[in-house]
């Protein structure tokens, strides 16, 4: 995405592996706006399955911004008390959502980035 920030769909399909990344206008500055949905998981809300949730996503850089789009993350967990890693800096007028009917295991939302979220 550009420094400027801006409007994207991302979607992953099977989650993220260890090590994976998402990061999301990290050269952007404090009058960006970001916008957009990035969708982690399965492709139907109704019916989840497990997924791993093992990598992370960053949206903005650490001075900033505003996002006002949608996080969404649709899967069980493998195991209990299983956090999905997703740091927002700035201003968050968007949502995080986690679609898990029916799991065993779920997630819970974390931030654990170099900016501290």
């Amino acid at each position: 995405m550009a420094s400027g920030g801006g409007g994207s769909n991302i979607k992953v399909v099977g989650g993220l592996d260890s090590g994976s990344a998402i990061s999301v206008n990290s050269a952007g500055d404090s009058s960006s706006h970001t916008y957009g949905t990035i969708w982690i998981g399965g492709a139907d809300s109704r019916t989840p399955s497990t997924i791993p949730v093992a990598g992370s996503i960053s949206i903005n850089a650490c001075d900033g911004g505003t996002f006002s789009g949608l996080v969404k993350i649709v899967g069980c967990s493998a195991v209990n008390h299983a956090h999905a890693n997703v740091c927002i800096n700035g201003v968050n007028s968007g949502t995080i959502s986690y679609y898990g009917y029916g799991c065993a295991h779920g997630f819970s939302i974390l931030c654990t980035g170099p900016c501290g979220g």
